[in-house]
């Protein structure tokens, strides 16, 4: 089906959901004439997300910095500042890779730990294109302590790359598409029981059928904005800004 459809128009009826499913996400109170494709009860509610147990991280970025997700981890900011640049919600996080500017996320639930299927995905937008190798998401410690990491490539052309470590043998996956500076992109990693894949912009991009083996579960702090708990200046550190940061436990 094509979801719900609810126009706010001063026309339509209130609430009305004229999509081919009873779905709306409103129920009105029936005074109101509803098409039959709508729902009709005497109380205003919203449906609840049937899927909203496998979001693990919902950090929008917005403003606040806030896990919205069931989670509920706590993030500790290091320099990151709120900014009006933005491709949803009118604001972002702006992160200055040269101070480093990050932010910890406390992993004390294995919220990280990546068993099974899922998806990581966050919009991003790069300030430098140095040559240099900049993460915006990782997990990444000492040699046995390392779990996964999200980053833009500028030793291989400025394609984006995700990283997962199983056990000392890391498994990675490359884009095709090329990091602009001062553009947003949207990318995902899912992981579809052995196979990989990489959404750039909502187009699969790249296929690794080997994603397999027992994932490390790391002890190193979760960073945004960076690569390991604590970034250093230049390589490795951010330059630009980040919005939308989502982990699914399901794809």
């Amino acid at each position: 089906g094509i979801g719900f459809y609810l126009p706010m128009k001063g026309s339509a009826n209130p609430g009305a959901d004229f999509s081919v499913e009873s779905n709306s996400i409103l129920e009105i109170n029936n005074h109101f004439s509803q098409p039959d494709a709508g729902l009709r009860n005497d109380t205003a509610t919203a449906k609840t997300d049937p899927y909203a147990e496998y979001l693990k991280l919902a950090v929008p970025l917005n403003g606040s910095l806030v896990d919205y997700s069931s989670s509920k981890h706590t993030l500790t900011n290091n320099g990151a500042t709120s900014s009006t640049t933005s491709v949803y919600y009118g604001t972002s996080y702006q992160f200055d890779g040269a101070d480093p500017d990050y932010i910890n996320i406390t992993d004390d639930d294995s919220t990280f730990y990546f068993t099974g299927d899922y998806t990581i995905e966050a919009w991003i937008r790069p300030s430098s294109l140095d040559g240099n190798y900049h993460s915006f998401i990782s997990q990444w410690g000492n040699l046995n302590d390392r779990n996964f990491e999200f980053d833009l490539r500028g030793d291989a052309g400025n394609a984006f790359r995700f990283y997962q470590n199983f056990n000392g043998t890391t498994r990675s996956i490359t884009s095709e598409t090329v990091a602009k500076d001062n553009e947003w992109h949207h990318l995902a990693f899912v992981r579809d029981g052995n196979t990989g894949k990489l959404f750039v912009n909502g187009v699969l991009e790249a296929i690794n059928t080997s994603w397999s083996g027992t994932p490390n579960n790391s002890s190193t702090t979760v960073t945004i904005g960076g690569y390991g708990a604590t970034p250093s200046a230049g390589a490795g550190a951010w330059y630009g800004w980040i919005q939308d940061l989502q982990r699914r436990c399901k794809i």
